[in-house]
């Protein structure tokens, strides 16, 4: 077993150098325990923010809650954001399979805690 702890900053910038975001993401930040996505949904919309916060580990899955107003709430509804076998989002839930992911990318390592304290994730190998 091993323990490895990352930042909000640091999984983001993991993040942005392993996956292409949607155009429709403008930016991708973290402000506290939140990440701060900025969102341009079209041209007759205005850009707007929304913020993810960790819910919880479970089942080799990240849950993921967006926070954000009702008529943010309303914009995402419409707003098409692709799932795959490791991603879905369905308002106001983020799921990511983060063992399915990882099995992409490296073989044999298996994830089967995730705490969030501090402003830092503790992902148990």
């Amino acid at each position: 077993m091993a323990n490895l702890i990352l930042t909000l900053d640091e999984i983001i910038k993991i993040a942005k150098k392993n996956y292409q975001f949607p155009p429709q993401l403008s930016e991708i930040s973290s402000t506290g325990d939140k990440i701060q996505l900025t969102i341009n949904p079209g041209k007759f919309l205005p850009e707007f923010n929304a913020f993810i916060k960790f819910d919880k580990f479970a089942n080799s899955k990240i849950l993921l809650k967006v926070e954000s107003s009702n008529a943010i709430d309303l914009i995402l509804k419409f707003v098409k954001i692709p799932s795959n076998e490791w991603f879905n989002f369905n308002m106001p839930k983020i799921t990511i399979d983060i063992n399915k992911l990882i099995s992409t990318h490296i073989k044999g390592v298996q994830i089967s805690d995730i705490t969030f304290q501090n402003n830092e994730f503790l992902v148990t190998l």
